[in-house]
């Protein structure tokens, strides 16, 4: 082989480590889930580094969590599917892309949604949520059931892919998003919703008298951890003493990053008293 042609295929083969590296790695699993990528099929494992345009789904009562380079955290429940679309973290123009197809999933941002978060997107099969330092939560069931979508921290931008209607969520509130119609008018968070989410994120335990769930996952190298989101964030999520989410040791650092991002936005003055949810700024 000439030394032209040996230069070739190793520039071929940098080239395409450069194009398709890791951006990523699976946290922890729980269960079974299964990767494609390119077409091949793969058994997902704890540590396993993911790539632009993988396709994740996880079998019935599994739970994964995935870190992101830029630090988002993105958590699924069972039986959910899960693309990455577009992710660069690097360079003058970051960029993320996910999209849910099903299942329950949990988002907290990174880098890319402090730094640039008009390039920071998610979709659902009937919505798109534009975020602002943020924690989000959807529901994605099959149609024609719609898709559920939750604003925990920060503010967020839902909008229809079918129709362009669009309706703001500061931190609290929920909204449901049809396959042929505007996204709903935003309403409060009940305990019950938040009991539904963490059912399907595959989190033990019920709302007790004190409106948290007493029983979660238990923490260690190779178990979920739970976290309560009222002991870090500020008081108008004191209503969410219930929610829970599978925090690796690993992923506890990017968690408390993110949450402190969370905390810079005001809070406050999105759900206060006075908050009207179907007035459009």
């Amino acid at each position: 082989m000439s030394l032209i042609l040996r230069a070739s295929i190793l520039s071929l083969v940098f080239g395409c480590s450069l194009l398709f590296g890791s951006i990523g790695r699976v946290s922890l699993l729980k269960g079974e889930a299964s990767l494609e990528r390119f077409g091949s099929a793969l058994s997902v494992k704890n540590g396993m580094e993911l790539e632009e345009k993988d396709s994740i789904k996880t079998s019935k009562g599994s739970q994964i969590q995935l870190i992101f380079t830029d630090k988002t955290v993105i958590t699924l429940g069972s039986e959910s599917d899960f693309r990455v679309d577009e992710y660069l973290s690097d360079g003058n123009r970051p960029k993320a892309k996910f999209k849910f197809n099903q299942g329950t999933f949990k988002a907290i941002t990174g880098r890319i949604g402090k730094s640039a978060p008009e390039s920071f997107k998610l979709e659902t099969k009937t919505a798109t949520i534009g975020i602002r330092g943020t924690t989000i939560g959807g529901i994605v069931g099959v149609l024609p059931t719609p898709d559920t979508i939750f604003c925990f921290g920060g503010r967020i931008i839902v909008g229809s892919l079918l129709t362009g209607g669009v309706v703001n969520l500061p931190a609290g509130t929920i909204t449901t998003v049809p396959l042929n119609a505007p996204p709903a008018s935003p309403r409060k968070i009940t305990p019950q919703d938040i009991i539904q989410f963490n059912e399907g994120l595959g989190v033990p335990g019920s709302l007790g008298t004190s409106g948290s769930l007493s029983d979660g996952l238990q923490s260690g190298s190779n178990e979920f951890q739970s976290m309560n989101f009222d002991a870090t964030l500020s008081s108008p999520l004191s209503t969410f003493q219930g929610i829970q989410t599978f925090e690796p040791a690993a992923a506890t650092t990017a968690q408390q990053i993110n949450l402190q991002n969370v905390q810079n936005i005001d809070l406050q003055q999105s759900v206060s008293p006075n908050y009207d949810p179907t007035h459009q700024p």
